[in-house]
């Protein structure tokens, strides 16, 4: 104890050094880890990077093949053979001409398009929903005011929808339960039922694609008519998918064919169940007013019979509308003479 008191001095410089070296020792071992992780880190990433531009290694795989001149040809063959099935798809697609509308014009266009599909339909006798129907366009009837750019856009839809609905008028369906269409204007409520959610516009390398979707009511042989006359009109126009189920009168989206009409294919005077046609008299029944004597039944008595019996169906179709590129509708700036009216409607 006396040495240690003599000697404190030196005792405390002894441990101080003692847990210097320590410190020292345990820093290096550290520094040596750290290192030794990083140099593996390096070795790693190096390797990988051989693996893929040298092919083998960590990753496996073969090694790039160098260029040469034969694959260097491969490869300018297909680039002409993909430019040549482009030129040749742009000649394919093909699009009808779009009227040219101002949007102070669109607010007297869409009406007057809409007023005659409707008026179409009931010269053919093709039914729909009474309640804000219009094609999809119900929530735009009216407008007086439309944002500039939006007018391109409508303008085409509303053109795609009165030539598709054109051709199933024609095609002599029975009744429109739906037309939904993307919606393109800050005036469209979204999420309506007359807009699409699930279908999106998009553009490949030849073309733009607008989808639709209609549900109609119509017999087999009015959707072989709409089919045929769909692949055969102008434009380009592809049905992507078609469900076809048998009509439910009682569903709650639906309606009957208008009174008095009867199927198509229904032979007058014969039997059909849950069809009765109009002015057709049968034994023991008379006109409204008109007393008919009963007919005595003999064996000359026809015999009511069922002649079709074919069922009213529910169609849904996705229709695709391609446009080329370069023919895509561009936003109208009416040049308008002061104290002039505004620009109307051309081809």
């Amino acid at each position: 104890m006396n040495f240690i008191k003599r000697h404190l001095i030196g005792v405390v410089l002894l441990v101080l050094g003692i847990g210097a070296i320590a410190g020292g020792v345990m820093y290096m071992l550290g520094n040596q880890s750290k290192g030794a992780e990083a140099d593996q880190q390096l070795m790693l990433a190096t390797n990988q990077l051989m693996a893929v531009t040298m092919g083998g290694g960590m990753m496996g795989g073969s090694a790039p093949m160098p260029p040469t001149s034969e694959n260097i040809k491969v490869v300018v063959n297909n680039t002409e053979v993909v430019r040549d099935f482009i030129s040749k798809a742009k000649e394919t697609v093909k699009a009808e001409p779009l009227p040219v509308v101002t949007p102070a014009a669109f607010g007297i266009y869409l009406p007057r398009a809409l007023n005659e599909l409707k008026a179409a339909a009931l010269a053919a006798r093709v039914t729909y929903p009474t309640n804000e129907f219009d094609f999809s366009f119900h929530e735009l009837r009216g407008e007086t005011q439309f944002i500039p750019y939006t007018i391109p856009p409508l303008v085409e839809q509303l053109h795609d929808i009165k030539s598709i609905s054109a051709i199933l008028i024609q095609s002599q369906v029975a009744a429109f339960e739906k037309v939904e269409r993307v919606s393109v204007s800050p005036k469209e409520t979204k999420g309506a039922p007359m807009y699409l959610t699930d279908l999106r516009p998009y553009t490949n390398s030849v073309a733009t694609v607008v989808p639709y979707r209609f549900t109609v009511r119509c017999l087999s042989g009015a959707l072989s008519k709409a089919l045929i006359a769909l692949g055969s009109a102008p434009g380009f126009c592809v049905v992507k998918t078609i469900e076809v189920d048998p009509w439910d009168p009682n569903a709650p989206a639906g309606g009957a064919l208008p009174p008095g009409i009867a199927p198509m294919g229904v032979i007058p005077g014969a039997v059909f169940p849950g069809v009765v046609l109009p002015g057709v008299v049968r034994p023991g029944v008379g006109l409204p007013g008109v007393g008919l004597p009963r007919p005595a039944l003999t064996n000359l008595t026809p015999v009511a019979r069922t002649v079709l019996d074919e069922k009213l169906l529910r169609v849904v179709l996705v229709i695709e509308i391609s446009r080329p590129l370069s023919e895509q509708p561009k936003a109208v700036a009416p040049a308008v003479a002061p104290g002039a009216p505004p620009a109307g409607i051309s081809n």
